[in-house]
């Protein structure tokens, strides 16, 4: 099977996303479903992982269906308590929005697990390229976005080493006292500040040693070329838009 070109999933991303915004219909959220699990299976991405991502988003989930629920239609609320409001349209319009972001965070999930930092950026400068001629440092753009990447993996090992450390201290991340609770994490923000800035203070000086200009123009042995798998789903995609906004 070919292999799956970078632009097209960050191509398809946007696409869907799109997507997901203009559409307001039944149908619409069908054909989102469909193209979801479609991409699902093309990049071969577990059931599991899709359960992990919805999962750590559970209480910002719970918190926009109940804020929908409470307080979107207080004209037509079949009860009425204090401030707060519940309506039926309330409750659809929280598990739309609900549907949308739930929709995204699995599609991004898809595309940036499947897409190495190098060929992220490599894409974002061909995507950004057109923005060139008008004056927009692409290559540093890029290369920014680039470098944020691969610290994200960096700086969860850290986060996850300094909490090893400060419970092994005696810290109590757990702790019923919200006060002392925020006491701990700020002990834990403060290490991973310190060593973020250090981590950078040190990509820099290496950077700046090897005599790196972004400035000049670059070659790249990774050429990204489009195929026929490629075309189909950009198609699929480009379909699956016209379709949601147009029905």
């Amino acid at each position: 099977m070919k292999k799956i070109s970078p632009i097209t999933k960050l191509i398809s991303l946007i696409l869907l996303i799109i997507m997901v915004v203009t559409t307001s219909r039944l149908i619409g959220f069908a054909i989102i479903s469909i193209a979801t699990i479609f991409f699902l299976f093309i990049f071969k991405f577990h059931t599991n992982s899709v359960y992990s991502t919805l999962f750590n988003s559970r209480y910002f989930i719970l918190t926009i269906i109940l804020m929908n629920l409470l307080f979107f239609d207080p004209q037509n609320s079949f009860a009425h308590f204090w401030i707060f409001t519940p309506s039926y349209n309330g409750l659809i319009q929280g598990l739309s929005i609900v549907f949308r972001l739930a929709i995204i965070i699995i599609f991004t999930s898809i595309i940036m697990t499947s897409i190495q930092p190098i060929e992220f950026m490599n894409t974002c400068i061909v995507l950004l390229k057109p923005l060139s001629f008008i004056g927009i440092p692409v290559n540093i753009i890029s290369l920014i976005i680039s470098i944020t990447m691969r610290f994200i993996p960096i700086l969860s090992e850290e986060i996850e080493t300094i909490k090893k450390a400060q419970i092994a201290r005696g810290a109590q991340f757990n702790a019923s006292n919200y006060i002392k609770r925020a006491h701990v994490f700020l002990s834990l923000l403060i290490p991973v500040f310190v060593s973020a800035f250090k981590r950078a203070d040190e990509l820099s000086l290496a950077m700046e040693a090897r005599g790196f200009n972004p400035k000049t123009k670059r070659n790249n042995r990774f050429m990204i070329k489009l195929n026929y798998l490629d075309y189909m789903i950009l198609s699929i995609c480009i379909i699956g838009v016209a379709c949601a906004i147009l029905f």
